[in-house]
Order: structure tokens, then C-alpha cells, then sequence
């Protein structure tokens, strides 16, 4: 129980410092970001929301960047959002409360994402950066608890990967599909041999086939070149920008290896 309320504590202490220095020093920039942001609680703008793969997330996220008007209550929705993340990461793998503290790491890595926009804020055109990637790595975090959650018979965590990629990627975009890959992976920890296999294999095929069957028949406004990183900002400008894509690379790959038996051989 000590060692559970020490954990709570750096995390809380870890993100009061990290609002601090947001409100203080990306004062501007908050304020910057609720101001080119459109929310409007209307079904006219939800169904034009919804028209592209990941709409809903956008949809949330433009709603919870509105908060930012007042920067104090725009941030404290951010660090409760992340603390969140860390309690779930930290459930769906089972991390022991002595490593509780490497669940900044992913909160860090969201930190970079905002923090490096820079004048991107006036660039980017996905709604609701700012919230996006967190409510992302929200919804794969709680993707993954719910299968290792699940039993073992009835095959329910090969139906649970279908129903993630099929549902993820219309609401969520490039994060149903992150989600349903990692399931793949998380298959080797918690099944045997040959039905991991089997399973890692079903999440590869969902994930490629998905988002083509919904361009083929569903979203006709979102280019075929596009259609994989749905939901992940586009850093564009007659050429692309790759070193601002690294801390989303390193969240997933974060999340591939707390997964894995050889993570946690590494951590003891």
C-alpha cells in the first residue's frame, strides 16, 4: 500500500510540475491552440466530423480543446486525462508498483507532441491535435486491458481484435488500428504458441484490409495515401517533416515492448 501511494504521488507531483511550466511558459501558445479550434454541439458538425476515418476522436477533442479559453482548466483536463492513462497502462500491463514511475514515459512523449508544434498550430488540419494523441493512447491502453481481461476460450480475444479494428478505425483512425496490431503482439504473452501466432497474424490482416474496405465503400473525402495514418497529424509542406513524427514512434513502440515478456525480463 506504501509503495502504491508513492507512485500516486510522483505522478501527481510529476504532472503538477509539468502544468506549471505549460501555464507559464506556453501561455501564448495554449491560447493559440483554443483559438484556431472549431467546436460547435450541433449534429450538423458531428456528421461532418464522422465523414472521415477517426472522426469521433476528433470530435471529442475539439470539444475538450475549447477548455483551453481558460488555460488553468484546459490543462487541468490534460493532466487528468494523462494521469488516467498512466493508472490504465499501468492495469492493462501489470506493472509492478516499483516501475510505476516509467509510466511517464508515454505522458512525456505527449508532452513532445505539444510542446515542439511550434507554428505548426497554424498548419495542421486535424481537428483537435491537441487532444487527439492522448484520447488515442487512452483508447489503446484501454484495448489492451480488455484483452488481456478476456478468458481464453471461445477464441473471445480473435473476436475482440475483428471488433477493435472494424469499430476502432471508423472512430478512432490510425489508433484502432495501432490498438488492434499491438493486440497481435500482446497474443505472444498471454496464449500459446500456435493460436498467438494465429492471432498475430489475424491482426496484421485486419489492419491492412480494414482501412481499404472502408475507402473502397465508407470514406470517400480521404485520400488512399492517407487512409492508414488517419488521425495523425500531417507535417506537410511540399515535403514531409519526419523528426516531428518520432515521439509517436517512440509511443508505440513504447507500448510493443512494456507488452513483452523480454520488457519485463530487461526491467528486473
Amino acid at each position: 500500500m506504501k509503495l502504491r501511494i508513492n507512485h500516486v504521488i510522483i505522478w501527481v507531483a510529476a504532472l503538477a510540475v509539468i502544468a506549471c511550466a505549460l501555464l507559464v511558459y506556453e501561455k501564448f501558445f495554449l491560447w493559440k491552440v483554443q483559438e484556431m479550434n472549431l467546436f460547435q454541439s450541433t449534429p450538423l458538425f458531428f456528421r461532418q466530423e464522422m465523414i472521415v476515418p477517426g472522426g469521433f476522436l476528433s470530435y471529442v477533442a475539439t470539444y475538450l480543446t475549447q477548455y483551453l479559453h481558460y488555460p488553468w482548466l484546459g490543462v487541468l483536463m490534460l493532466m487528468l486525462c494523462w494521469l488516467f492513462l498512466m493508472w490504465l497502462t499501468k492495469r492493462a500491463f501489470r506493472i509492478p508498483g516499483k516501475w510505476a514511475t516509467l509510466m511517464l514515459i508515454p505522458v512525456v512523449l505527449l508532452l513532445l507532441t505539444i510542446v515542439d508544434m511550434g507554428y505548426w498550430v497554424y498548419v495542421l488540419k486535424l481537428h483537435g491535435h491537441f487532444f487527439v494523441t492522448t484520447l488515442g493512447a487512452i483508447l489503446v491502453a484501454a484495448s489492451l486491458w480488455a484483452f488481456r481481461c478476456l478468458p481464453q476460450k471461445y477464441h473471445l480475444r480473435a473476436i475482440l481484435i475483428v471488433v477493435t479494428a472494424v469499430v476502432g478505425f471508423p472512430l478512432a483512425g490510425i489508433y484502432g488500428i495501432a490498438a488492434t496490431l499491438l493486440m497481435g503482439i500482446f497474443a505472444w504473452r498471454l496464449e500459446s504458441k500456435g493460436r498467438s501466432a494465429i492471432y498475430c497474424i489475424l491482426a496484421i490482416l485486419m489492419a491492412i484490409a480494414i482501412p481499404l474496405v472502408y475507402y473502397r465503400y465508407v470514406y470517400h473525402e480521404t485520400n488512399l495515401a492517407n487512409i492508414y495514418w488517419a488521425e495523425l497529424p500531417l507535417f506537410f509542406i511540399q515535403e514531409n517533416y519526419h523528426n516531428y513524427y518520432i515521439p509517436y514512434y517512440l509511443l508505440a513502440l513504447f507500448y510493443a515492448i512494456v507488452q513483452t515478456n523480454e520488457g519485463f525480463r530487461a526491467l528486473n
